[in-house]
């Protein structure tokens, strides 16, 4: 039995908070792929070019975390309203992320910034 959505989304934010690089990808499905919003094109895909951006760019930054603010599931779609903490020394970002759910995968997210 797969997990729901919600937990594999679930899963995903406490590893991206643990900086786990692997519990993190283990929730993507292979060919993952991460939207800005509104683009046609992603910004990454696949396995190899999400681990290089996130151990480069993100959990190589020790203060970095998110905060949930709120989550809205539809089935198997997963909206969180999230708080980057530190991305940038001492600044506060929100953001909108919209995972998709596929086989108990994430296989594609939309970004939404401030």
């Amino acid at each position: 039995m797969t997990d729901t959505a919600a937990a594999v989304v679930k899963r995903q934010f406490d590893a991206y908070n643990a900086h786990d690089l692997g519990a993190y990808m283990a929730c993507f499905a292979p060919g993952i792929e991460m939207f800005a919003f509104g683009e046609s094109k992603p910004f990454l895909s696949g396995h190899d070019e999400v681990r290089a951006f996130y151990a480069a760019k993100r959990f190589n930054i020790r203060a970095l975390r998110a905060e949930l603010h709120n989550q809205i599931v539809l089935g198997d779609t997963v909206v969180y309203l999230e708080s980057l903490i530190d991305l940038e020394p001492g600044k506060r970002q929100t953001a909108i992320a919209i995972h998709k759910v596929e086989n108990g995968l994430i296989a594609r997210m939309w970004f939404i910034r401030s």
